[in-house]
């Protein structure tokens, strides 16, 4: 188990489980197919997904940002 902590409160924030070896490079195989399929799009076509991500990154930068903070330990 991976366990991500406030380093200034020493709270727990959260606990991931690490991947095996095999689900990485299952992982990274997977990474490696989306992109030969990617950069075969045109810049519109990548630029629609990308506009999507910057959306929904909008609706949890106070979410998000609060969570970076608390695992860099600021207050």
């Amino acid at each position: 188990m991976i366990t991500s902590i406030n380093p200034a409160t020493e709270e727990r924030l959260a606990d991931f489980e690490p991947l095996s070896p095999d689900r990485v490079d299952e992982v990274v195989a997977a990474v490696h197919d989306a992109q030969r399929a990617w950069r075969l799009l045109s810049v519109e076509e990548r630029a629609r997904p990308m506009r999507r991500l910057a959306d929904l990154l909008r609706t949890r930068v106070q979410r998000d940002g609060a969570l970076i903070t608390s695992e860099m330990g600021k207050p």
